[in-house]
């Protein structure tokens, strides 16, 4: 039973979808688009109607994005057809969660450039909230084992 609850609440799967829905749920209809792609680069946006650019089918960009941060770019500012795009790597100390994109519609590379310690932030923002979740996610696994072994201890002793 301990391993099934481990491999419930360690998976980054389940991690990524948790941040994702603490990210989207903050945002306003006509706010940044973020995209949040796990580590197999499966994406998911707050807004897919304005996010077409990076995800349509013939669009290379989350690949070229997410091997540049694996390979140390990171933060990563990238212009892209109409705008730029601000990326990360999510990271907890157990975990590669994923990344997470900031897509800036009509922003030209230079005004990107120039909120680089905003997009810093909103970055530090979004892994605080991955070690959050993470460490939650453990405290219900030890809840859950010691449920467990208590449950088994008393139908022992009837």
């Amino acid at each position: 039973m301990e391993q099934l609850y481990r491999e419930i609440l360690d998976c980054s799967g389940l991690l990524i979808d948790q941040v994702r829905g603490q990210l989207f749920g903050r945002l306003e209809p006509d706010g940044p688009v973020l995209i949040v792609a796990d580590t197999r680069r499966q994406c998911k946006t707050s807004h897919p109607g304005r996010a077409g650019v990076l995800l349509s089918d013939n669009a290379l960009w989350i690949d070229l994005i997410c091997d540049r941060l694996d390979d140390g770019e990171d933060p990563l500012i990238l212009p892209v057809n109409g705008g730029c795009v601000a990326a990360c790597q999510l990271l907890t100390e157990r975990t590669h969660c994923g990344y997470l994109l900031v897509y800036l519609e009509g922003y030209t590379p230079q005004t990107a450039e120039a909120n680089r310690l905003l997009f810093e932030l909103i970055f530090a923002q979004a892994e605080a909230t991955c070690e959050l979740i993470e460490k939650n996610n453990q405290l219900h696994h030890l809840q859950l084992v010691h449920l467990s072994r208590s449950s088994q201890t008393a139908g022992l002793s009837r």
